[in-house]
């Protein structure tokens, strides 16, 4: 005969006893399920992530993690979309200079909202 696996573990002997108090005062006596503190998808998602940075094709990432090749298409779609999207609000935010000093456009040159008016002259006192 198999042998029974078991499925919980004591509370008193894995939660810090505050925390045990505390948990008694609400549940004493009854069996209570700790979810996971992220999702299913959320992980998947970080896996999927993890994998393409080390360099791995979709194709390696749906085998390594279950998921179908369009699955983790998907995946890499939406987090491109969401880059892009971090991305314009740091450019609206942040201002559309992108240059190394400020004032000046990748050219070099100065963008027109700062130029001065062709045709004006400047008066020096």
């Amino acid at each position: 005969m198999g042998r029974s696996v078991k499925r919980y573990q004591n509370a008193a002997q894995l939660l810090p006893k505050a925390l045990l108090t505390e948990l008694q005062h609400y549940a004493a006596g009854k069996m209570l399920y700790v979810p996971h503190p992220i999702t299913r998808r959320d992980f998947n998602r970080m896996k999927v992530l993890d994998l393409r940075m080390q360099g791995h094709t979709v194709a390696q990432i749906a085998y390594k993690t279950g998921l179908s090749r369009r699955g983790v298409e998907k995946i890499l779609q939406r987090d491109r979309e969401r880059a892009l999207a971090v991305l314009r609000l740091v450019q609206v935010v942040g201002g559309a200079d992108t240059g190394d000093s400020p004032g000046e456009s990748e050219s070099g040159e100065m963008p027109s909202s700062r130029r001065k008016p062709t045709g004006t002259t400047e008066e020096h006192p």
